[in-house]
């Protein structure tokens, strides 16, 4: 089996395949090459299989080791920045949920109050009616005394003359 890429001398190491089925096989230094190309036709990632599980594994290079040091010292500051990001949501997050609370209990305390003030009117239309009622019963009692009372007679006490004997 050879390497994908055409006119590699390199000995193949892992066995991989395509996004649209086809096997291949691939060196070290192509692995990544192989990656890109399936990644360029947006098919995620390929699986690589080393072809000699017992083969030997070559130690990285000083360069590598920094490349990999610096990558790793940015992905945790990356990480602590999403961290503390993530903290301060939190926070806020929380806050909301209170201040919703508070919200709610005070939107209860509101509807309570409506409806002791909607019955409060009920009460104060029906003694309303009530009084209404009594006062209708009040003038039509009081328009029957007048016809009952003659014409020419005072109405009051004071207003007949002093009589004496």
């Amino acid at each position: 089996m050879e390497c994908f890429s055409p006119d590699c001398p390199n000995p193949v190491f892992f066995q991989f395949t395509w996004g649209w089925g086809t096997p291949a096989a691939c060196c070290r230094e192509h692995q990544v090459h192989a990656q890109q190309v399936h990644d360029s036709q947006e098919r995620g990632k390929i699986s690589f299989t080393p072809i000699d599980p017992n083969a030997e594994i070559v130690p990285l290079g000083r360069d590598e080791r920094t490349q990999l040091i610096a990558g790793r010292m940015s992905a945790e500051q990356e990480a602590d920045e999403v961290k503390a990001r993530a903290a301060q949501l939190y926070n806020l997050n929380t806050e909301l949920q209170g201040e919703v609370r508070r919200l709610r209990a005070r939107n209860q305390e509101a509807d309570l109050q409506l409806k002791d003030r909607a019955a409060d009117i009920e009460r104060i239309s029906g003694e309303r009616d009530e009084a209404l009622a009594n006062l209708a019963d009040a003038q039509t009692e009081l328009e029957r005394v007048q016809m009952l009372l003659p014409r020419d007679a005072p109405a009051t006490p004071r207003d007949r003359p002093n009589i004496v004997g």
